[in-house]
């Protein structure tokens, strides 16, 4: 079985940005579990867990990924040298259409203008979402051939940033993949999402009625 010290990612260096929120933060686990460098790039880094400045996990750094300039991110890049850049941050929940633009798309393009003028261009992994596709057909499944046809702020944005790397790739060499997620439920979903409020929802009553028993 593969360790930290000979895994599949040992000796890569990996960029998470939006490193600390819901999803960022479990990529970075992963690839650190498996023998990567990986820095975590947030606006908030985490104050507990894998996120630190020691040698033993991934690195915290702090940097706003929505007012940072193609400059400050090349500079940053470059002074990295990652492997494998992996942009897990966005905007999904309490948002309108202009800050999710900001968050899904306007963002991209930086990273991608950015990643394009290091020497030696990383990997883009961008993460995007099923609701590009829009609306699916009853009682049949979604293919990646299928067209998108987003009908939420959402997808519409998201499939903004699709497009945003497939021009990057397709003019400027960008070695860059996009995953279309589907919705993932885990432990820590946001406050925001529907499965993180039925899971608040399910905490609240859970505690009124250990407060009864007792």
């Amino acid at each position: 079985m593969p360790t930290a010290d000979n895994g599949e990612a040992a000796g890569l260096r990996v960029v998470v940005l939006g490193g600390t929120g819901y999803l960022g933060r479990r990529i970075g686990e992963a690839f650190a579990a498996d023998g990567a460098l990986v820095h975590l790039v947030s606006r908030n880094p985490a104050n507990d867990g894998p996120a630190n400045d020691g040698a033993a996990g991934p690195r915290s750094v702090r940097m706003d990924l929505l007012t940072a300039r193609p400059r400050e991110l090349t500079e940053f890049f470059g002074s990295v040298r990652p492997d494998v850049v992996v942009n897990a941050a966005g905007r999904v929940w309490r948002a309108d259409e202009a800050e999710m633009t900001a968050g899904n798309a306007d963002l991209v393009a930086r990273v991608t203008e950015s990643l394009a003028e290091l020497p030696r261009g990383p990997r883009l992994i961008q993460l995007g979402t099923v609701h590009e596709y829009g609306a699916g057909t009853p009682g049949a499944g979604t293919s990646e051939d299928q067209e998108p046809a987003p009908v939420t702020p959402y997808g519409r944005t998201k499939l903004l940033g699709t497009r945003i790397v497939q021009r990057a790739a397709a003019e400027h060499g960008l070695d860059g993949v996009v995953l279309r997620l589907a919705n993932v439920i885990g432990a820590g979903a946001p406050a925001g999402s529907l499965f993180g409020m039925v899971a608040a929802h399910l905490g609240e009553e859970a505690l009124e009625e250990g407060a009864e028993l007792i």
